[in-house]
Parts: C-alpha cells; sequence; structure tokens
C-alpha cells in the first residue's frame, strides 16, 4: 500500500506510531485507500518522508504522541475530497486525472510542511496558500502527474475539511486557455518584423557593488534557523550553474531551482517535433531531476538530450551555446569558468556560471 517506512527517526513514540497507524492494513485511512483503489482503478500512495516531517514540526509538539494522528487525519481529509471529486459525473475532472497518471500508473501524493508568515511570502511556488498556516492546502506538480499535500506544522483542533481540499483539487485542472498559435504562414518572415536582441536579463536586478558582494556571517549560523535545502538554496547567492556538455546531451545544475525551470520551459516550448515519426515527437527529451536532499519537489539538475531514435542518426548533435547564451544572457549569470569533464571516464566540456545579485 505505502510502503514500509525506512527512515531515521529517533522519538520511539513516532516510530511506533508510524508502524501501528501509518504502515498497518486496518484502520480508517487504509479503508478509505482501499475504496479508492476500487473507484479509479490505481492505488494512491502518500510518499512522506517522516524523519524531515518530524524536524519541521517539532518545535510545535510537545506530546509526541499527537504528531502522527495529526498528520493521518489530514491524510484521511485529502481521501474523502478526492473522493467526492472522482463521483462528481458532471465533471470530466476524473478523465483528465487518469490522462495524467497514465505513464505512472499510481496517484501519488508528497505530503510536505505548509509554508508560513515570511516563508510563505517568499516562496512564489505556495501562491494562493493560506498565511496562517493553520489548515492544507492541495497542488499539483507542475507536469500534474501527482499531487502536493501541504499539512500545517502546528497542532489542528479539528482535521481540515474536506469541502475546502475539494475545491483545491477542482482547481488543479483548471488551467487557462493556451495563447492562439501563430499560423504557419510564409508571411511571417516578412521584412515587417524586426527582430530586436535581448540587452538586459528578463529579471531586472541591482548593480551596485555593495548588492553585488555576498553577506559575510560574522558567526556560524545556528543548525536549527536554516531552512530546508529547497529554500535556502533558491533564496542565497550566489546562484550557480554548471553545465556539462557531453555531445549527445547537455546536463545543468543549479543551486537555483527557478532558473532550471525557466531553461526547461524554454526549450520544451520552442523543441520541434521529428519530420520522420508519424507523432511528431519532440527531437529533445528535457528531464528535471530531484535532488537527494529535502523534500521530493527540489530539482536540481535538468538533462537535455534526443530521443534515442534521433540520436543514433548520423551528425545530429547538441549546441551547447544556446544554453550558455541563454543563462548569461536571459538569465543574467557570469562565465567564471571552463574546463574538461572527465569525471567517471566520460569526455565532455564543463562551464560553471555565477550570479551574486539576487533575482527581486
Amino acid at each position: 500500500m505505502n510502503g514500509k517506512t525506512d527512515f531515521v527517526l529517533r522519538p520511539t513514540v513516532i516510530r511506533r506510531d508510524v508502524r501501528d497507524k501509518f504502515d498497518s492494513t486496518e484502520g480508517p485511512l487504509q479503508e478509505r485507500l482501499k475504496y479508492l483503489k476500487d473507484t479509479i482503478g490505481y492505488p494512491v500512495r502518500f510518499i512522506i518522508d517522516w524523519a524531515l516531517l518530524w524536524n519541521e514540526c517539532e518545535p510545535n509538539f510537545a506530546d509526541k504522541s499527537t504528531f502522527v494522528p495529526n498528520v493521518l487525519s489530514q491524510l484521511t481529509s485529502f481521501c474523502d475530497a478526492l473522493a467526492s471529486q472522482v463521483n462528481d459525473e458532471s465533471s470530466s475532472w476524473t478523465e483528465q486525472l487518469l490522462e495524467k497518471i497514465e505513464s505512472v500508473r499510481e496517484i501519488r501524493v508528497n505530503v510536505q510542511v505548509a509554508l508560513s508568515g515570511p516563508d510563505l511570502a517568499k516562496d512564489s511556488s505556495r501562491q494562493g496558500q493560506s498565511t496562517d498556516n493553520q489548515t492544507s492546502a492541495i497542488r499539483a506538480s507542475d507536469d500534474q502527474t501527482f499531487f502536493i499535500l501541504l499539512i500545517p506544522s502546528k497542532p489542528l483542533v479539528s482535521s481540515t475539511s474536506s469541502t475546502q481540499l475539494l475545491q483545491d483539487l477542482d482547481k488543479i485542472f483548471s488551467t487557462a486557455p493556451e495563447p492562439s498559435k501563430l499560423e504557419e504562414d510564409d508571411e511571417w518572415a516578412s521584412d515587417s518584423i524586426q527582430l530586436q536582441p535581448i540587452l538586459t536579463p528578463v529579471a531586472s536586478f541591482s548593480t551596485t557593488s555593495e548588492s553585488a558582494q555576498p553577506s559575510i556571517q560574522s558567526s556560524v549560523p545556528v543548525l536549527s534557523a536554516l531552512p530546508r535545502p529547497d529554500l535556502l538554496f533558491s533564496r542565497n547567492t550566489p546562484y550557480i550553474i554548471h553545465l556539462r556538455y557531453e555531445g549527445h546531451r547537455v546536463v545543468l545544475q543549479s543551486t537555483h531551482q527557478p532558473s532550471l525551470n525557466l531553461i526547461h520551459d524554454y526549450f520544451s516550448k520552442w523543441s520541434r517535433g521529428d519530420p520522420l515519426t508519424r507523432d511528431k515527437v519532440p527531437l529533445l527529451r528535457k528531464t528535471l531531476v530531484a535532488s537527494s536532499l529535502g523534500p521530493g519537489t527540489y530539482y536540481d539538475t535538468l538533462v537535455v538530450e534526443y530521443f534515442s531514435q534521433v540520436s543514433s542518426r548520423s551528425g545530429i548533435i547538441l549546441n551547447p551555446s544556446l544554453f550558455e547564451c541563454f543563462i548569461e544572457s536571459v538569465l543574467g549569470y557570469e562565465a567564471v569558468g571552463r574546463g574538461n569533464a572527465n569525471a567517471g571516464g566520460g569526455n565532455g566540456v564543463f562551464w560553471e556560471f555565477r550570479r551574486t545579485a539576487a533575482f527581486i
């Protein structure tokens, strides 16, 4: 069902509750999961790193025995909301859900702690979440293949209303219509269209020497005061991007996930289809890879490569200069190093880019 837990969690009472109440095959949550599998045809799997969850919630749970039941109450509310949503025969929501999860063949729910106060204001990915951190909320991953359940870090007097979660679910596939695409017309390339060079980065930033200098810590920070990795590295400068070119693919690794997201989205938007395939499969495969640190929604690596049937053709290679130009001219990074990438016996070229001014 949910899989056995495999983590290092010191409080014995929490390990026991996870084993007896979450991993157990019986209980209110398990009954709801069985119903959903029978109704939808796919299992629901909660992805929970209990150790990370406890690290964020521990200051608010003096009574450790209430922690796991508090989390489980939010999971059951999610199941109730999902059951109501899929049983709504007047909506096409269920059909859209089945299309999205067809490749993974399960409904994945990544459980994370909701942000609050200043942390929430700085995190654009939590737009629409209540700032009081007192209720759960649901959002979808960028590709809409799994849900993210944001639960409060504090004990709740009562579980979140499934009606509120139902509203969150209903909005997930309610996307704005895409802008109309340009007609395939020979006139698009007429002389009347003037292409303007990019003179400044898309995101403006301060150029004063004071703001460009990294702040100097007078003492080593306290561990408990540091946020989780996805927040820490996305907010603090310098932002760093490593680009490795291997002929058949380009690998980008970065501390700043929004930069990787923009590179991914831009090259996805303009990647043309292969005319030699029946369905005009995009020439490029672009894969965001989750970091080994923090919650599973923090991506620190982007791999861009040709699909296998394309890469086998002679003479077709990726052009790394497109990525170099985008990183420097659009994102405002500065190239600070270049060399051979021979790690692991491989061949290739390696670049390092840095940006010391924070995005506004």
